[in-house]
């Protein structure tokens, strides 16, 4: 479990204690830690390691994800030319999570899709 996801939990589990003791406040408390829980970018980061893994598993089937990879599909472009186009640099995991013609429709999570991306922003050299 990252730290940074222990540390909220820890924090969580510290506001509902208190909201126990103080109910009045409960209502408050429970929104204050739901806020920063949703504005904070590091509690869920996209995984280069975790979105080059996915790429391989889904993606690897028609795309050359990696490489030394040879393509199956000569029409599927290749993650480093996905990486330099404008409609992924605009878009980025969004981008993943819209239909593709000629392609099937992913069933990838929104967490994902952003380490997917992360990982084809690597490869825009």
């Amino acid at each position: 479990m990252p730290q940074e996801l222990g540390s909220w939990k820890t924090t969580l589990v510290s506001l509902f204690a208190t909201t126990a003791v103080v109910g009045r406040f409960s209502l408050v408390s429970v929104f204050a830690a739901l806020t920063l829980i949703n504005n904070s970018n590091s509690l869920f980061a996209a995984n280069i390691e975790q979105g080059k893994l996915q790429a391989r598993r889904v993606c690897a089937i028609c795309h050359v994800v990696t490489e030394h990879q040879v393509s199956r599909d000569p029409n599927a472009p290749s993650f480093q030319s996905i990486a330099k186009s404008q409609q992924f640099r605009k878009k980025g995991a969004s981008w993943l999570l819209e239909e593709h013609p000629k392609m099937p429709n992913l069933a990838i999570t929104r967490q994902e899709a952003e380490d997917i991306a992360a990982y084809i922003k690597t490869l825009a050299k």
